[in-house]
């Protein structure tokens, strides 16, 4: 019983992060939030310094898909050995999810990364995916792992 309980839950968790992505998308689309990101975007400005980009670029590497996919793999190479293959599967389901609906959001949201300098045409879907700046997919890898390693953390803290 315990199982479909924790089942249960999780479907409701996924539900309820697939509808706030929704929501904030919503938000960027009618551009509600854009005086908030031209005013955070101008105040960055004036902290702009070689050594904090530098910092910025190497910190982007933490989100890049080269080293979420050698983390994941690591990770479900670990669990798959101690025999937790059922969290491995539910691992890859999650970020497989996870990037469908980051594909859904960046074409269906359309918010532009600040150097895209022509819009794509409307059937170019690639190039529409490429040039979208939301969702970051780096944000998003960077806290699903993050998610996943307190997660696992908190069971090894637990066992």
């Amino acid at each position: 019983m315990s199982g479909r309980n924790e089942s249960s839950e999780l479907r409701r968790l996924v539900w309820g992060w697939i509808a706030a992505l929704v929501v904030l998308a919503a938000v960027v689309k009618l551009q509600l939030a854009h005086p908030v990101d031209e005013a955070v975007t101008a105040w960055l400005q004036t902290w702009r310094v070689p050594d904090l980009d530098t910092f910025a670029r190497v910190m982007t590497f933490f989100g890049s898909s080269p080293f979420t996919l050698a983390v994941m793999a690591a990770m479900s190479l670990g669990w798959w050995r101690s025999r937790q293959r059922a969290l491995v599967r539910v691992f890859w389901r999650a970020m497989i999810l996870g990037v469908l609906v980051e594909v859904v959001l960046r074409l269906v949201g359309a918010q532009w990364r600040p150097d895209t300098t022509s819009l794509p045409h409307a059937t170019d879907l690639v190039s529409r995916f490429e040039l979208a700046g939301f969702p970051s997919g780096h944000a998003f890898r960077s806290a699903f792992l993050a998610g996943w390693w307190c997660d696992a953390l908190q069971r090894r803290r637990h066992a």
